[in-house]
């Protein structure tokens, strides 16, 4: 009996030993699974770091990059805008209309209605839908090779918005969106690189010619903030460098202004401020 118990105690520690490195490998290979699940998200895709000293730019256009939308969904996007009209008071809008049009118009992968679906969670116009939902959203947008959803992601990076704030993925989505042809990327790198020097801790830095291709690429797309910093660039006379070479011509001044009126055609304040305020000078009008 001494024997036999012997043995059935070793056999058990055995069969323990074995069930224990079973579970410890089962769950290795759990946690494994979901760490590669995790890293093959979009949020997390590795990108080249953010080169303020690019030596060119190539301009895309975004709306050859994205895929056509479906015509039903199309009209409930639209449907949905004009609902959110911001000439009404905010608690005059149909927002549970307004964000179940732009969700069935989102099911049909209309990538606008993908990404202001995202801020209307984020707005917390459908709760309990918030920040993760909207993230997943703009993760499918990404899937999808959009532009925009590249430069949303960086935004929530740069926000902490859904994912730990990390300025540098930040800045790497911002320069994947711009090459990709996002007008609203572009525009924003094209004013970061369009100082006379370096501040990384301020946040800018010297690439005026490869900064003023963002933003002439930017304001042909139609948006109209990148007007603004382009006029500036656009005022004085410059070496192929970018350094400025003498004051200001009559042939540097019009294009500034015409940059101004194509900003203000955009819809971009500033250069409407900045345009009348050129045009309280007559005499010094190109």
């Amino acid at each position: 009996m001494t024997i036999k118990r012997l043995l059935l105690r070793r056999l058990s520690t055995v069969l323990l030993a074995g069930l224990a490195a079973f579970c410890v490998s089962k769950a290795y290979s759990v946690a494994h699974d979901q760490y590669r699940t995790i890293q093959d998200l979009p949020r997390n895709e590795k990108l080249p770091l953010f080169d303020p000293h690019r030596p060119a730019f190539t301009c895309v256009i975004e709306a050859k990059k994205v895929p056509p939308v479906d015509a039903q969904a199309d009209a409930w996007f639209r449907e949905a805008q004009a609902l959110d009209d911001h000439n009404l008071w905010e608690e005059d809008r149909d927002y549970r209309k307004i964000v179940q049009l732009t969700r069935q118009a989102a099911d049909r992968r209309h990538w606008k209605a993908m990404l202001n679906l995202a801020t209307l969670y984020l707005e917390k116009r459908d709760p309990p839908n918030g920040e993760m939902e909207a993230l997943a959203l703009v993760e499918q947008a990404m899937r999808l090779g959009i532009p925009a959803a590249y430069d949303r992601m960086g935004t929530y990076y740069m926000n902490s918005v859904g994912v730990s704030g990390d300025a540098t993925k930040a800045f790497a989505f911002w320069q994947r969106a711009a090459e990709m042809g996002n007008p609203q990327a572009m525009a924003y790198l094209g004013d970061k690189m369009a100082a006379t020097w370096d501040n990384p801790s301020e946040g800018f830095w010297a690439n005026i010619p490869v900064a003023t291709k963002m933003l002439e690429c930017s304001l042909a797309q139609g948006y109209g903030p990148a007007a603004y910093s382009l006029y500036y660039l656009q005022a004085w006379p410059r070496a192929a460098d970018g350094e400025i070479v003498g004051s200001r011509t009559f042939e540097t001044k019009a294009l500034a202004l015409k940059t101004l009126n194509t900003g203000v055609k955009y819809g971009c304040s500033k250069c409407a401020r900045d345009l009348s305020v050129e045009f309280r000078k007559p005499d010094d009008l190109a």
